[in-house]
């Protein structure tokens, strides 16, 4: 397993001799990573700025109309989120490709393209949330009623553990490929599993620097809206495509067999 990222790069890309040696995964990810430094904190911007509506219902329900009720029907427009991610996420797999982007027009046009899976999988997210949310606070509390109730308990962090492996690859699939809801969340599950390596290398870094930013907070806050949530997001993408591009791209030497009804993940859309 590469160490923060995929370790294979001999597919042909931009600027690229398909004869050049290939880099290490540690050392190529923080190349890639500080080559677009200040695109990263472009992206970041945008991506910020356009989730910032999405917000707003919810900061008025708790600022100056505190109830229950509306305190759960102002996070419903947290769906519309999914919408924005899949444009952020299209622009940092381009630069974990090394593929050429226009930040601004190609992450609007990927909105604009994707946006109803992207909100058929926001609504999925946001009721997977509370089942999961109110799942382990519920088991957790009986447990010290009865020790019988440790056991969905423990599913239930299993199924929380999945269900966030299944996220590194959701939005990568839905802008790379023409594929159903379906076929995404059954790929993702698979992933969650085929790609356990590098989903422990994710979240590892990923709650690392969670741990940074909660540590060092207030003074870190005010890098999330320049660079903090690029810098996850492309944490996730650089390693998640390695597992994607593994069992989804479709090699040449096995082009003239593949039996579209047998072959488990089919590339249906690479122009995207």
């Amino acid at each position: 397993m590469g160490f923060l990222g995929f370790g294979n790069y001999a597919k042909p890309g931009r600027g690229v001799s398909k004869d050049e040696p290939k880099k290490k995964s540690f050392f190529l990810f923080f190349e890639l990573y500080f080559r677009k430094f200040w695109k990263l904190i472009e992206v970041n911007m945008l991506y910020f700025v356009l989730c910032i509506p999405f917000f707003i219902p919810f900061i008025l329900v708790n600022t100056y109309f505190p109830n229950p009720v509306l305190y759960y029907i102002s996070m419903i427009p947290f769906i519309g989120i999914a919408v924005v991610t899949s444009g952020f996420t299209y622009v940092l797999r381009n630069f974990a490709r090394e593929m050429p982007v226009f930040i601004w027009a190609d992450f609007i046009d990927t909105m604009k393209k994707n946006w109803k899976q992207s909100l058929i999988i926001g609504t999925i997210d946001f009721v997977a949330f509370f089942i999961i949310s109110f799942s382990l606070n519920f088991y957790y509390q009986q447990i010290s009623t009865n020790n019988i109730f440790s056991i969905p308990f423990v599913l239930s962090i299993l199924f929380t553990v999945i269900f966030v492996f299944m996220q590194y690859y959701i939005f990568p699939m839905l802008i790379t490929f023409y594929l159903n809801i379906r076929q995404i969340l059954k790929n993702a599950f698979i992933f969650a599993f085929a790609g356990l390596g590098y989903n422990i290398v994710i979240t590892f870094f990923c709650g690392l620097l969670a741990l940074v930013v909660y540590l060092f907070s207030p003074l870190t806050l005010f890098l999330i809206p320049f660079l903090i949530l690029s810098t996850f997001g492309f944490i996730i993408v650089f390693n998640s495509w390695h597992v994607i591009d593994k069992y989804m791209m479709p090699k040449d030497e096995d082009s003239d067999n593949e039996d579209d009804e047998d072959i488990i993940f089919k590339d249906r859309g690479r122009e995207r």
